[in-house]
């Protein structure tokens, strides 16, 4: 159960039948580590993908349906829009969509901000903390406004199921 006093986490992502289930995934494990440490988590987006949707409700993680396809660019006024009616006091965007307008809206509108990034496809980032945890991710020259930069595999979002067969 969590308490009143708790934070609330808003995670965004989007996946498709041809992309994105990875981005969503990988943000069901930042979802559920988060509802186990008792923040108050929701996960926002666009998920039309049958087996997807159903191992995102088997986890019981709250789902904000975001309608429409995936954009190229993610518009601000939706994202704000979005923040407005959740309230929360962190952000994760995982997503190629989420661009710098984005970012930088995010952390105007208050939200301390988590960006994942898989390879620097961005000019510049901003946020709090961006998250890369593939092989490799060091060697990329990051730019812009990061507070704290998480880079590599040991960094790594992984769910219970991964974790478990890591120890064994």
């Amino acid at each position: 159960m969590v308490s009143p006093m708790s934070k609330r986490l808003l995670i965004r992502a989007d996946a498709s039948s041809s992309a994105g289930a990875g981005h969503v995934m990988r943000s069901l494990a930042l979802a559920m580590a988060a509802e186990r440490m008792g923040l108050d988590v929701r996960l926002a987006g666009r998920f039309p993908v049958p087996w997807l949707r159903e191992r995102l409700e088997k986890e019981g993680v709250p789902l904000i349906e975001v309608p429409g396809p995936i954009p190229s660019h993610e518009r601000v006024e939706d994202l704000l829009g979005l923040i407005a009616s959740v309230r929360p006091d962190f952000l994760v965007l995982d997503g190629y969509h989420f661009d710098l307008a984005c970012q930088s809206a995010a952390m105007e509108a208050g939200c301390r901000l988590m960006v994942v990034d898989d390879y620097g496809h961005l000019p510049e980032y901003r946020a709090d903390i961006l998250l890369n945890q593939n092989l490799g991710s060091e060697a990329i020259p990051y730019t812009g406004r990061i507070g704290e930069f998480l880079l590599g595999p040991s960094f790594a979002l992984l769910r219970p199921e991964f974790a478990e067969a890591r120890a064994h």
